[in-house]
């Protein structure tokens, strides 16, 4: 039994690594016909865009494993029920429960590696892409990491307008207000965190009042806000690049200080579940495998995988603006299509059964 399950795992991983070849090279091409018009921007040139191509691939390709488990369940175990050999095995005694379990063995396996690479190191590739591609357009050491912030703390409402990779801040606008009245408006050339304390160069001051305004400049100014330099360190970042930890760390800090924080909750609680999303994969495959469908030809399953891979993708898309849209709670939101997939996986073993 330990040689059969040895051996039904291999080829379960051997399919699903040739899945997750050719559609990573199919996200590489389709990554670098997207870098096309920005090829030959200052230093930014063909080599220069595959290794940009290259650092971003981990980030594109790790949400699309539920869908690279799924084609290749299908294409594995599709081959050795096409060449009779699940029939030989549950002859000689060994149940379908078992031929299961050899399957999700397998897939834990990569699913480890996969959780390794997308949270610890997909990350910083996507933030070593982001900068490598400014610096080669602009050839400055000091890339900018992150545009056009907003940030409302107390009665201060806050707009950066650069976040560099340092962590310093560039181009800073403070409006303090009471109420609907507006109090004072700073802008800050620069931003930097020194010693407990976020402090502003180069600031210019309007004070409001009912009979003038007061203008006025200061070379470095202390401004009595809460920013703490770890939020700017993951703000405004794309919730589907950043790590758990990340996300986390990011949807305590807007918890604290009042702000919406849902689109990244939703984002939290997809990453949580999308172990689950890959074995329920294999649940999905197993209708083709086992029922009257195992005669039908590799191609015939590959696209009924494609056609199934498509569709819980397009639902994880729909899903996450719906529920921001119609106030879901995130969890809710993001369990909706597993147990959706869920369901159409009962219902599918309930009509081959």
């Amino acid at each position: 039994m330990r040689i059969l399950n040895r051996y039904i795992s291999k080829t379960v991983i051997s399919s699903t690594l040739i899945v997750l070849l050719m559609l990573s090279g199919l996200e590489m091409l389709l990554l670098f016909l997207s870098e096309l018009d920005n090829i030959g921007t200052h230093n930014y040139g063909v080599v220069r865009a595959m290794v940009y191509v290259a650092a971003c691939l981990p980030s594109v390709v790790c949400p699309l494993f539920p869908v690279i488990v799924l084609m290749g369940c299908l294409i594995g175990l599709g081959k050795l029920a096409a060449q009779s050999e699940l029939i030989v095995m549950q002859a000689s005694g060994i149940s379908k429960a078992q031929i299961i379990g050899s399957t999700m063995r397998g897939v834990m396996v990569m699913l480890i590696f996969v959780m390794i690479i997308g949270e610890g190191f997909s990350p910083g590739m996507q933030q070593f892409a982001e900068h490598y591609k400014v610096r080669a357009q602009t050839d400055n050491e000091q890339s900018t990491d992150r545009q056009g912030l907003w940030i409302h703390n107390g009665n201060n409402f806050i707009y950066i307008d650069q976040i560099l990779d340092n962590g310093h801040l560039r181009s800073i606008s403070r409006y303090q207000l009471d109420q609907t009245t507006l109090l004072l408006a700073s802008h800050a050339e620069e931003g930097v965190y020194e010693k407990g304390h976020w402090i502003f160069k180069q600031v210019k001051e309007n004070i409001f009042s009912p009979e003038q305004i007061k203008t006025k400049t200061i070379d470095k100014q202390i401004w009595p806000i809460y920013l703490d330099p770890n939020f700017v360190s993951v703000a405004n970042i794309d919730p589907h690049q950043a790590s758990l930890s990340q996300l986390h760390r990011y949807i305590h800090y807007l918890h604290e200080i009042g702000l919406y924080a849902k689109p990244y909750e939703f984002a939290f609680w997809q990453r949580i579940l999308q172990p689950l999303f890959s074995l329920l994969m294999i649940g999905l495959a197993i209708p083709f495998v086992f029922g009257s469908l195992r005669v039908k030809p590799i191609g015939f399953r590959i696209l009924i995988g494609l056609m199934i891979g498509f569709g819980f993708y397009m639902l994880n898309e729909f899903v996450g603006p719906f529920s921001l849209l119609y106030q879901i709670p995130p969890f809710l939101a993001a369990v909706f299509p597993l147990c959706l997939f869920a369901l159409l996986n009962m219902l599918l073993l309930k009509i081959v059964r």
